[in-house]
């Protein structure tokens, strides 16, 4: 089973970000081992997520590159399928090709969850906020098994 040793929430609001990490704690869904980094849009992301041997060196091999993205749409400077176009050619190289990618998001809009289907990287769609029940199900469907 493979296991969350770090998560990238990438999200503009600041309270969504941190209910998620409480959420994935209280969930266990995380040990306390695990880190938990945030970008506020898609361009702090990709900033964030270059140079992958700086920051290996800075958190260390098995926290860099993230296990798991948790991916707004909503974003000032760059949206959260503006950050997946660009990501799409990150995603191609090794170290990357393992991460998690799931759009959390406030949106409902059915354009949006198609959309995202569109993109191979993108593993599910979830309505925030995020519950321990959707939480059970990100476990479930990308981690076990």
């Amino acid at each position: 089973m493979k296991t969350i040793s770090s998560i990238l929430v990438i999200d503009d609001n600041h309270a969504d970000a941190y209910l998620a990490k409480r959420a994935l704690i209280r969930a266990k869904a995380i040990n306390d081992e695990a880190d938990i980094f945030f970008a506020t849009d898609g361009e702090d992301a990709l900033n964030f997520l270059s140079d992958i041997d700086q920051k290996r060196a800075l958190y260390g091999a098995d926290k860099f590159p993230p296990t798991l993205i948790l991916l707004d749409i909503n974003m000032p400077i760059m949206n959260g399928f503006e950050f997946l176009d660009e990501y799409q050619s990150l995603n191609k190289q090794a170290a990357y090709n393992s991460i998690i990618v799931m759009m959390l998001t406030s949106s409902e809009n059915p354009c949006d969850l198609t959309k995202a289907s569109d993109y191979d990287c993108v593993k599910d769609f979830i309505v925030k906020p995020l519950s321990k029940e959707k939480i059970s199900h990100i476990m479930a469907s990308c981690f076990e098994g």
